[in-house]
């Protein structure tokens, strides 16, 4: 599905864009105004600024995983898309405040292709070095439901590691003891294609994932 928008996407291009490797497919969201805040606050939010949208969407605040701040500001994106929705967002202002937030510039010379150059050491997203053109960009003319004009944010990002460890460090306490274990090994022993041993098979998926993400920064050195 398309709304009208000079750079419209559908979501077939945010999974070619945003996942790399089949391993790293777990892709976060932030969105700014939030729509519940949005929603209290009524129509105030229309009038804020693209800059403030984008430093808003790109804040842990409005995630909607929760990843601790001292995580999220030591993690690497390995891809990361922006969409822009509402009117008000010429692509000029989409490209600024996208280079603002990743912390890099657009490198463009004659006769050479357009490269992303490091610029901001401090800016709220940072790109592992081997994709630092892994930004997708998306705008379209239609607003949200909640607000006249909208950023979200799609991060693909290695803190994803913090969250899947303590669902693994809480699910192995539960696994150690066998809790609960009755009410899934009963449907699951009968199961020809999953089998009794699904649970050790969802663990090593879930620590394979973990190490996926944990070694993505320093692929390639």
């Amino acid at each position: 599905m398309r709304f009208h928008g000079q750079l419209n996407v559908d979501f077939s291009e945010l999974c070619t864009n945003l996942v790399p490797f089949p391993a790293l497919n777990l892709v976060s969201s932030s969105m700014a105004p939030f729509p519940a805040r949005a929603t209290r606050a009524g129509s105030s939010h229309g009038a804020a600024s693209a800059e403030e949208l984008f430093i808003a969407a790109c804040s842990p605040r409005n995630a909607l995983v929760s990843i601790p701040r001292s995580v999220s500001a030591a993690a690497h994106s390995v891809a990361v898309g922006f969409l822009a929705r509402g009117e008000g967002f010429p692509v000029s202002t989409l490209e600024s405040n996208i280079q603002r937030s990743v912390g890099l510039r657009a490198a463009k010379g004659y006769g050479t292709p357009n490269l992303w150059a490091p610029r901001a050491a401090s800016a709220p997203i940072k790109l592992v070095q081997w994709n630092l053109d892994g930004v997708k960009s998306g705008l379209t003319d239609a607003p949200c439901a909640y607000a006249a004009r909208a950023v979200t944010v799609l991060n693909n990002t290695t803190g994803v590691a913090a969250p899947l460890r303590r669902v693994r460090d809480d699910f192995r306490k539960l696994y150690h003891m066998k809790a609960h274990l009755h009410h899934y090994t009963d449907i699951l022993s009968g199961d020809a294609i999953v089998g009794a041993g699904a649970m050790d098979t969802a663990l090593e998926s879930l620590s394979c994932t973990i190490d996926a993400y944990e070694g993505a920064q320093d692929l390639g050195t």
